[in-house]
């Protein structure tokens, strides 16, 4: 028993001891297979991670390529809001980590890092669309410089109304037949950079901007931003008064504002107080539910007395968004140029009984409280003037001007500026001299009148053009004058601006500008003929303008039954009407925009009194601004109103509101409307050289 025991567990152990070597080699293989797929997944990890790592960098290399094409964009429309990449001669010059080609609306930007790594960035404005073509660039000259990308920025900046961002084909060639996506706002330039980076821009460079790398991958990113005009640092308001805004406005008058902008707030602005009032405390104030009022540092802003309830003031400094407008800025007429020249001095429109009327000259200056030399004392007024553009009518009492008209100094004396006044005789006759503007000839769309030293016009002032004063300007009686957006500029003058009623605008309306008569049978200066016939100075028919049959009325009997009454109600419009200016049939010296501005006119403010003022585009004093109208009388201004109040030309202290008693706003009429209008305003700030601009939108992919 017990040997048999012995030799089975002798058997057992003999049995474990021949299996042990076959485990061995199975542990040894499961650990061989767990090493191997380590190591593979290590290798493999680190393989993938470096790729990640690499497209990464190549990608944040892109988009910074994309980022400096914008900040390089940004710069130089800043500096030039009309450019489109296409000014290489102000590219800035070429280093070995930087460069940029700009070439017909094309730009590329090449970058390099201090370790060698090279990306690009590139802009297209060119449409390749054929010269002319919407784009308003010829197609780009060199074929290698031709962006071959369907993403194409649009500069609006000096659009006063959005346009639509079209692609290009995806050649880079032509118009996409698809429809905008979306539309660029006014004063916005939409940009889109792509930024380019990885091996296979290696090879890229000015000479060659387009050649990449065969087989070499190419990372890519775009940047889109809109690049907007800063309100802060442009116009953003219709009324800036560097000292105190003051209207006094008939009982039930209204004080109206408005904006032309969506994007700009009905807004006045004052660096001290902005008060409305009436007599019996009964004027209004409207701004609408967005408007305005932005006065000075514990300033105020009162309606007869106390600020409206609704009202939205802001006490603020504005000093830094009055616009230094600086007299080199603004068009205006030139000496010893192509533009007409006409002596400073006094020029009175006589109507003896026994002739015809006339325009005398004087080579001096007279105060307005002394009497005028007697009739004949003078010289001839055409003795004075030089060039095309200044012509004078004596048969229907006008001056037109269809060119840039410069007023020269005398040599002797200090007589610098230019006074057109009438004598008693027409003022009691009820007659009212008118200055016309129209338009000149090429590509100008307004008349400028220039004057180093005060220009004062007694009558009306109408139509097209702008004055522009190293002294003050002064109008007696109703001006409708519309400036152009590209001049900007209607008034600009270094002393004060006003505007009167013929007889000083007394607010009680007892010494108001008398009503028009019209010149003709049974009143003083009748022409004493027949349509066609001649004046004294032998020119055919009454046109004003030139020679030939007219549609002036020089005497004989008056066609419309209301020329007959003693009063005429719709003074301002007959008033043009009886000088062959703006006829019934539309025939016109005034052209028939002159036709149109008014009947525009009488549809807005409805009857014009001979009084209203109806002022369009930038009106800039350095000094103050002064309405002073009659209680039944309009005043209107489109634009925008600029009493600085001081020098912006200073240079030690250009500030707003510097001089004292200098920059009030003070208005005295029935009812007065200011309406914000950007499109006077773009052009302007183009003149001025530089615009600032600030990201709006964002995005990159």
């Amino acid at each position: 028993m017990w040997l048999e025991q012995s030799l089975r567990i002798r058997e057992v152990l003999q049995m474990r001891q021949g299996r042990k070597p076959g485990i061995v080699l199975v542990t040894t293989l499961l650990v061989t297979v767990l090493v191997v797929m380590l190591v593979t997944a290590v290798v493999g990890t680190g393989a993938g991670g470096m790729a990640l790592t690499g497209n990464f960098y190549e990608r944040e290399a892109a988009l910074l390529a994309a980022d400096s094409g914008l900040q390089y964009a940004m710069t130089r429309l800043q500096a030039n809001p009309d450019w489109r990449g296409d000014d290489q001669g102000t590219a800035p010059s070429g280093t070995p980590d930087f460069s940029v080609i700009e070439c017909d609306g094309n730009v590329y930007g090449f970058l390099q890092t201090a370790s060698g790594s090279r990306s690009l960035f590139r802009i297209k404005f060119n449409y390749e669309d054929g010269d002319g073509g919407a784009d308003g660039l010829d197609n780009t000259s060199e074929v290698d410089h031709r962006l071959a990308s369907p993403l194409v920025s649009i500069n609006n900046l000096r659009g006063v109304s959005s346009v639509p961002a079209r692609r290009a084909n995806p050649d880079g060639i032509g118009i996409s037949s698809e429809e905008a996506a979306y539309r660029v706002p006014r004063a916005t330039a939409c940009i889109l950079v792509e930024g380019l980076a990885g091996w296979g821009v290696r090879d890229t460079a000015p000479d060659r901007p387009s050649t990449f790398g065969a087989n070499r991958a190419v990372t890519r990113r775009v940047v889109e931003a809109y690049l907007k005009v800063d309100e802060t640092a442009g116009i953003d308001s219709v009324a800036y008064a560097g000292g105190v805004l003051d209207a006094r406005l008939s009982d039930g008058g209204n004080f109206t504002v408005s904006s032309r902008d969506d994007e700009v707030v009905p807004r006045i602005r004052s660096l001290a107080d902005v008060q409305v009032a009436s007599p019996t405390g009964r004027a209004r104030y409207d701004d609408g539910a967005d408007g305005e009022v932005v006065v000075g540092q514990d300033r105020t802003f009162l309606v007869n007395g106390s600020t409206p309830a609704d009202a939205k003031v802001k006490q603020a400094d504005s000093s830094d968004r009055f616009k230094r407008l600086t007299w080199d800025s603004v068009v205006k007429a030139k000496p010893n140029s192509s533009d007409a020249q006409i002596q400073a001095g006094t020029y009175v429109w006589r109507m003896p009984g026994d002739k015809a009327p006339y325009l005398e000259y004087f080579p001096e200056d007279f105060p307005e409280d002394a009497e005028l030399p007697p009739a004949g004392d003078g010289t001839a007024a055409s003795t004075a003037i030089t060039g095309d553009g200044f012509r004078v009518d004596p048969k229907t009492l006008s001056v037109l001007i269809s060119n840039n008209v410069y007023v020269n100094p005398l040599a002797e004396g200090d007589v610098t500026g230019l006074t057109l006044r009438s004598d008693s005789t027409i003022l009691e006759a009820g007659l009212r001299p008118v200055v016309g503007f129209v338009p000149p000839k090429g590509d100008q769309k307004a008349s400028v009148l220039t004057a180093t030293g005060s220009i004062w016009i007694q009558g009306a002032v109408l139509g097209s053009g702008a004055v522009t004063s190293e002294s003050s300007i002064r109008f007696q009686g109703p001006s409708i004058l519309e400036s152009d957006p590209e001049t900007g500029v209607s008034l600009y003058a270094k002393g004060d601006i006003t505007l009167e009623a013929i007889g000083g605008g007394i607010p009680d309306g007892n010494d108001e500008m008398k009503p028009i008569h019209r010149p003709g049978k049974d009143r003083p200066g009748r022409g004493g003929g027949k349509r066609g016939g001649k004046d004294e100075g032998g020119d055919e028919g009454g046109d004003g303008d030139e020679g030939g049959e007219g549609d002036g009325d020089e005497g004989g009997e008056p066609t419309d039954p209301s020329e007959t009454e003693e009063l005429n109600p719709h003074a301002a419009a007959q008033s043009l009407r009886a000088r062959g200016l703006i006829p019934e049939d539309g025939a016109s010296t005034f052209t028939t925009k002159k036709q149109d501005q008014l009947a525009r006119l009488l549809e807005k403010f409805g009857d014009l009194d001979y009084a209203d003022q109806d002022l369009t585009g930038v009106i800039y004093t350095w000094g103050n601004f002064n309405a002073l109208l009659g209680p039944r009388d309009v005043l209107n201004i489109t634009g925008t109103l600029i009493a600085y109040g001081g020098s912006p030309e200073d240079p030690l202290n250009p500030a707003p509101g510097t001089e004292p008693g200098k920059g009030r706003i003070d208005l005295e009429a029935g009812r007065v409307g200011l309406i914000y209008d950007p499109s006077y305003i773009r052009d302007l700030m183009g003149n001025l050289g530089s615009v600032r601009l600030k990201r709006s939108l964002w995005a990159t992919w």
